[in-house]
């Protein structure tokens, strides 16, 4: 008879949305299967749902993983980085599984992935790939930073920023490739000056000689390089790299002309200093073997 009471108040309880008399109810009945679904249901609540959880998460009697499963798509909804360190702290193992029930929410997987993707939650490229595809469209101030992470593969990497025109991330794809000219001339055609400097700079550090002074080159004549970066700066980033006649030859510009008498004559300090260094070396290595002798 009770049982049959039960069950009537239950009822009652549901039509009426009284969700926290049939939470009492399904406790006294034992149904511990039905309760999260009650806190979920009652917007006044919703957000206790994950003291619950956390409450009850060993406890094989409440099923609580099977029903995280269930209603993962609604705890997202709810608040996605709650339910991310739920994830993170119990069911790491789980992150694909749990992205794959998101999949045709994109909204949602953005959100849950925001809060997973720069933890030590194991995820596959697809995976990661997809993030970077929702940022492209979401975030594309963030773009250029996650790339740097290497989260993905770089080919795959490259067709989604070229897709969406992340030149400055395609450039540092581009660069992981080995392709150090086509990474500045992407970045030159969109009048990317101090991000082109970077590359050279990068460059040098990679390439032979031959390639680094063709990378230079290819940046100091562009037509608007001194427009945004100093004469200073550039001249003493490419000298290491560039001979000087054809440093020279490249300062013939009528905005550079004012310098070109200020510059030859750096660069003949320059080599001049060179010189003299060749010298002592020659005279040191000529004492030191006479010393030896």
């Amino acid at each position: 008879m009770g049982h049959l009471d039960l069950d009537a108040q239950l009822q009652t309880a549901l039509d009426a949305k009284c969700y926290k008399v049939v939470e009492c109810i399904y406790e006294k009945q034992g149904k511990f299967a039905n309760i999260l679904e009650c806190y979920l249901n009652d917007k006044v609540r919703h957000v206790e749902v994950f003291s619950y959880i956390r409450k009850y998460i060993s406890d094989e009697e409440r099923c609580i993983r099977q029903q995280f499963m269930a209603n993962f798509k609604t705890l997202v909804d709810v608040d996605s980085k709650r339910t991310a360190d739920v994830v993170i702290e119990n069911y790491s193992k789980l992150a694909e599984q749990l992205c794959c029930i998101l999949e045709t929410d994109s909204e949602l997987l953005y959100k849950f992935l925001s809060q997973i993707i720069y933890t030590d939650v194991k995820l596959s490229p697809k995976t990661t790939e997809e993030y970077l595809r929702l940022l492209c469209m979401k975030n594309p101030s963030a773009v250029y930073s996650y790339v740097k992470l290497n989260l993905c593969r770089v080919e795959e990497a490259l067709k989604i920023t070229q897709k969406y025109q992340m030149h400055s991330s395609v450039a540092w794809l581009l660069e992981q490739s080995g392709d150090f000219e086509q990474a500045l001339n992407l970045l030159l055609r969109h009048n990317m000056i101090d991000s082109a400097l970077e590359v050279c700079i990068r460059g040098s550090e990679h390439l032979d000689a031959k390639e680094t002074q063709k990378l230079w080159l290819e940046l100091l004549k562009h037509p608007t390089v001194v427009e945004n970066i100093s004469m200073r700066e550039l001249l003493h980033s490419a000298a290491p790299h560039v001979p000087p006649a054809q440093l020279l030859e490249l300062v013939t510009d009528a905005n550079l002309g004012d310098i070109k008498v200020l510059v030859e004559g750096m660069l003949s300090d320059c080599e001049h200093d060179i010189q003299l260094l060749n010298s002592t070396f020659k005279i040191l290595s000529c004492d030191l073997h006479h010393g030896k002798l």
